[in-house]
């Protein structure tokens, strides 16, 4: 945790952007780069193990599990944050 808190305070100096929404980025750019490995090895997993049509609609329901979770994750890392980013949208 502290290599990350590290790094980000490195990346403020660099560019002189905030630390906290560097580490807001970083921490969401980890999240996903997890999320597309759990996709890909899921969806390696369920298609060596079902070659039918079953598989299909098991790959297809693990993956919108999948994306509820990561929609969940980015919702809890950038919790603080979504009332501002909303008054910036609008």
């Amino acid at each position: 945790m502290n290599l990350l808190k590290d790094f980000c305070k490195y990346l403020g100096k660099i560019t002189t952007i905030e630390e906290t929404y560097i580490y807001l980025l970083v921490a969401t750019t980890v999240v996903f780069l997890m999320f597309l490995g759990l996709r890909k090895f899921g969806k390696f997993i369920i298609n060596k193990k079902f070659t039918d049509r079953k598989g299909f609609y098991i790959t297809q329901s693990f993956l919108m599990i999948l994306n509820i979770i990561e929609i969940l994750c980015f919702l809890f890392i950038w919790d603080d944050y979504i009332k501002d980013l909303m008054t910036l949208i609008s």
